[in-house]
């Protein structure tokens, strides 16, 4: 299974062809992933740019299950985090939250990001 980034949401409401093998994907498997930060993200953009990219927001992720962030997604951003703060790397903390849904899910980020997620030992990361 699978769950889609940002880059991803942005990229299908921009008519972005390249996503369309992913949403054929995906609808093959019945089911569409996200993650509340990633709807938080999407909605931040909408608000700023207008209305109308607000609504066309709402109507592409109501065709998502939204994964929220819980006390164990919590958990695993928290070792994540610290991981990477170790190594002397770092990582949006927004991006670390995605990361622990996805891993706690068990579920692929579908991502163009995947130089900064695979920094994430034991991440499913795929490109699109």
């Amino acid at each position: 299974m699978k769950c889609v980034d940002t880059d991803f949401l942005i990229a299908v409401l921009r008519g972005d062809q390249s996503a369309i093998p992913v949403i054929e994907e995906l609808d093959r498997e019945k089911i569409r992933f996200t993650t509340v930060i990633n709807a938080f993200e999407l909605y931040a953009g909408a608000y700023y740019t207008g209305k109308k990219a607000v609504e066309e927001s709402k109507n592409l992720l109501s065709k998502f299950h939204i994964i929220n962030f819980d006390d164990t997604c919590a958990e695993k951003a928290g070792e994540i985090f610290a991981t990477l703060k170790k190594k002397g790397m770092s990582l949006d903390v927004r991006d670390v939250m995605i990361a622990a849904v996805a891993s706690n899910y068990d579920l692929t980020l579908i991502t163009r990001n995947v130089k900064h997620f695979s920094r994430i030992e034991g991440l499913k990361v795929k490109s699109w």
